[in-house]
């Protein structure tokens, strides 16, 4: 269910909020059978960010990415 509301969320056009969506599944359900769909929906939120130039939040991002995976 938590990944199903964090492609919602990500779907309505708030990346920020997705990425903590996407986040709370990879550090609470990290045997999740969606925990690897949720680390590459991560990475391409934050490598948007990184095309949009906005580098301190994309950094932010990868760092939480290589924390948790």
């Amino acid at each position: 269910a938590q990944f199903r509301l964090a492609e919602l969320i990500d779907q309505s056009g708030n990346p920020n909020r997705a990425f903590e969506a996407y986040q709370k599944l990879v550090e609470g359900y990290p045997q999740s059978r969606e925990f690897e769909r949720a680390i590459a929906a991560q990475l391409a939120i934050a490598d948007d960010f990184m095309q949009r130039r906005r580098y301190e939040r994309a950094g932010e991002m990868f760092s939480a990415i290589l924390a948790a995976a």
